[in-house]
């Protein structure tokens, strides 16, 4: 699949989840469709910040979890500090509840 290709929510939290599983270093890019754009860090397969427009942390998890269509990239060059607000397990739960909207 093309990297300008559109994928869902659920291809953006599979690639999250397989990054995490590989216990990788960097940061998905992410660009909806809307052309808004956001990030995901990862240190060491965790999760350690997020941030989607002007939010960061659980808020811009949420935000996120809004999108229907994007574009996303990794790169493993890490540039975003750790999230102190925010835990790994606060802003991965928040991606990846079933029931969120």
């Amino acid at each position: 699949m093309s990297p300008d290709a559109l994928r869902s929510y659920d291809e953006l939290i599979a690639e999250v989840r397989r990054l995490c599983a590989e216990r990788r270093t960097g940061t998905l890019f992410i660009a909806t469709a809307n052309n808004e754009a956001g990030h995901i860090a990862l240190r060491d397969g965790l999760v350690v910040a997020a941030r989607f427009r002007r939010t960061t942390g659980l808020e811009a998890a949420h935000s996120l979890r809004k999108i229907t269509r994007a574009r996303f990239s990794f790169t493993p060059d890490f540039v975003e500090a750790t999230d102190s607000s925010a835990s790994e397990v606060g802003i991965l739960s928040v991606l990846t509840r079933a029931d969120a909207t």
